[in-house]
């Protein structure tokens, strides 16, 4: 057998290796950057056409003549609102009711509010400022600051505290959470609620058009706190701070809050007086089926 020496070879030294993959590294973190920053521009983008003012004409439909108060409100910041006062039969405790972000006080949802009247509550809707014939632009803050003045309204009316509760839906829970972290109700009732808003966000690049596979690959992986939201909407933060009875209903086919959220939501809370109700339909829309397990809820929450 002939054994050929090969000569000038060098090995592959391992401080090359280590460059190599540095490089690669330094390389990958800049993609990751490029495209968070992409994907930011985005969400800044979405948010200001989300939260611009989206005005409605307001008309009351007439299941409601006669039994309901149109109120124009203003916050402690002068922005402006509209509430809607139901209570015919002058009932000593209030439900109010927080809407999701693109909500208002149209047909179908006052339909909605006059169905909760059958709990023997009072109900409280309300727009956000920035919403119906509201001219200003919508903020987190604004939205708390108006579920604040409405609380005050009717303790002023003479609603004690703990005669008040609260449903809300999507966005809504954020707001309504928030406020029960802070102050006394009775309960809170969430429809389709989120954990945190940043983990909207993630589900919102990952269903968009506008940003390339790429991208949405490289976002899903950026941590949360790396996102920049102007508006937090954290459930989980505020939540956790919350003693009142709670109920989550959620909906396995909902495609603008996926169930994930809501469970991951409840998860979290697993230390906290909760209720939670997960339907195989429903979509992200408030039926009656909901409405009847937040009812039953309300009804042994007396």
């Amino acid at each position: 057998m002939t054994i050929t020496k090969v000569n000038n070879i060098n090995p592959i030294k391992t401080s090359h290796i280590s460059t190599a993959l540095k490089t690669s590294a330094a390389l990958l973190g800049t993609i990751a950057l490029a495209g968070s920053a992409v994907c930011a521009a985005g969400m800044r983008k979405f948010e200001n056409k989300a939260y611009k003012a989206n005005f409605l004409k307001f008309e009351l439909i007439p299941a409601l003549q006669n039994k309901c108060k149109v109120l124009n409100m203003k916050t402690k910041n002068n922005r402006d609102f509209k509430l809607l006062d139901i209570n015919p039969d002058n009932h000593n405790r209030y439900i109010i009711f927080c809407n999701g972000m693109f909500t208002q006080q149209d047909a179908k949802n006052q339909k909605l509010l006059s169905i909760l009247t059958k709990t023997d509550y009072g109900i409280a809707g309300f727009e956000y400022p920035g919403r119906g014939e509201s001219l200003d632009k919508f903020s987190q803050k604004d939205a708390q600051q108006s579920l604040e003045t409405v609380y005050q309204y009717l303790i002023n009316k003479g609603i004690k505290k703990e005669n008040i509760g609260l449903v809300a839906h999507s966005m809504g829970c954020a707001v309504a959470g928030e406020f029960a972290s802070k102050n006394n109700v009775k309960f809170l009732v969430l429809l389709s609620p989120f954990n945190k808003a940043k983990d909207m966000v993630k589900h919102f690049v990952s269903r968009s058009e506008n940003f390339p596979k790429l991208l949405k690959t490289t976002f899903k992986k950026v941590p949360s706190f790396l996102i920049p939201l102007k508006n937090k909407f954290d459930n989980e933060k505020y939540l956790k701070k919350v003693n009142c009875p709670m109920l989550i209903i959620a909906s396995k086919d909902d495609q603008t809050v996926p169930v994930k959220l809501s469970q991951k939501l409840k998860n979290k809370l697993s230390d906290k007086k909760i209720e939670y109700k997960e339907f195989l339909n429903g979509g992200h829309d408030i039926n009656f089926a909901k409405l009847k397990v937040a009812m039953t809820f309300i009804g042994n929450h007396q």
